[in-house]
């Protein structure tokens, strides 16, 4: 089992996030531990992804256990989200993807799930999510590719009347959000071409150690919640 460990630190306020993301057979797991302080109000954001190949968000559970909040979301990939209990939330009905307040790595979802040309412009429907607040709904955002070199690309986004050029690796994996967050250490890293084209991701190791053994996952199925995955 492959896996990539990825930390960001966040600029605006004292925060940082710990993620690690696994491929194992036609699913993307991702696992993240944030922890910020907004104002005077500490809070540590504990969630797990469960991704198709193609990117597409299959399963969210997030959980602020010092503030006694949780929340867990399903999709069938197809634009339609559904809640704990399997009913669907229509308000967010024909958003493709998922944007957490939290982190910058759902911004890595639209970019790695579509394929992208140079000055390309797309707008999109997405579900933010706040955080700490867990408020939720449909938004419109647009991602426009501006450069591509050297291993790195360039996005101008758009979401209501906040923009801002995002930088990526080649992996589709932000390393620079100007103001907000900035990448600082990153292990593992998979090579995102690789689902597009149906081979099996490999891994280019961007340290001098190999990424440590998942000793928790032997088996040939992983849960992340109590909740199933659902299929629709």
């Amino acid at each position: 089992m492959r896996k990539t460990v990825l930390i960001w630190e966040c600029n605006e306020t004292f925060g940082t996030e710990f993620l690690e993301l696994f491929v194992h057979d036609a699913n993307i797991y991702v696992d993240s531990t944030v922890i910020r302080i907004d104002g005077n109000r500490p809070y540590k954001v504990n969630d797990s992804l469960v991704l198709g190949q193609d990117w597409t968000v299959k399963q969210l559970d997030l959980e602020i256990q010092n503030l006694k909040k949780s929340l867990h979301l399903l999709s069938d990939g197809k634009g339609r989200w559904f809640n704990e209990k399997g009913e669907e939330i229509y308000p967010l009905r024909g958003a493709a993807d998922l944007d957490l307040s939290c982190t910058p790595f759902t911004n890595s979802l639209p970019i790695n799930r579509l394929p992208w040309q140079r000055n390309d412009a797309r707008d999109l429907e997405m579900v933010f999510l706040s955080v700490p607040d867990l408020a939720w709904k449909k938004v419109k955002q647009r991602y426009q590719l501006l450069e591509e070199a050297a291993g790195r690309r360039k996005f101008h986004y758009k979401s209501g009347n906040f923009e801002t050029n995002i930088e990526v690796d080649a992996d589709g994996f932000v390393l620079r959000y100007p103001g907000i967050f900035t990448r600082v250490f990153s292990s593992g890293v998979i090579t995102a071409e690789s689902f597009f084209h149906g081979r099996k991701p490999s891994i280019r190791s961007r340290s001098p150690r190999s990424a440590p053994r998942n000793r928790a996952r032997r088996s040939g199925t992983r849960r992340i919640s109590r909740f199933p995955i659902l299929i629709v």
